[in-house]
């Protein structure tokens, strides 16, 4: 699900600390290390805020798993068959996640849309005692 290495990559290249990453996550460095070097699975809320952490979005933190998946899928051997399960659940947890960003951010945007409109309207009475 994560691209272990991206994310150790984009880590070090913003001169983030484990220990700064684990403190925003809310993690242990042990069990962001474990995270990292791809020995323990990483939340959904957690795979958020890494994304939020190293200023890139969730896609780009699963981009080279998204390729083993389609690997995997094209792959017709019977072993093959239990990976591919587990992808597809992988991939649902994906879109589930993107589906939910996507909504956050159209929130997001609602509100600052609301706020401006209030600063307009403010603004828009001050020019009209300004005329008076």
């Amino acid at each position: 699900m994560l691209d272990h290495t991206k994310v150790r990559k984009l880590r070090t290249e913003k001169k983030i600390k484990q220990e700064v990453a684990a403190n925003f996550l809310g993690l242990s460095q042990g069990n962001y290390a474990k995270i990292e070097n791809g020995q323990q699975q990483i939340k959904l809320e957690a795979l958020e805020k890494l994304a939020k952490l190293l200023e890139v979005s969730v896609d780009d933190l699963l981009e080279k798993e998204c390729k083993n998946m389609q690997y995997n899928s094209n792959n017709q051997n019977v072993n093959n068959q239990a990976f591919y399960s587990q992808d597809m659940e992988s991939i649902k947890a994906i879109y589930q996640l993107l589906l939910s960003e996507k909504d956050r951010v159209i929130a997001t945007k609602d509100e600052i849309i609301t706020i401006k409109d209030e600063k307009i309207a403010v603004l828009e009475r001050e020019i009209s005692e300004l005329k008076k």
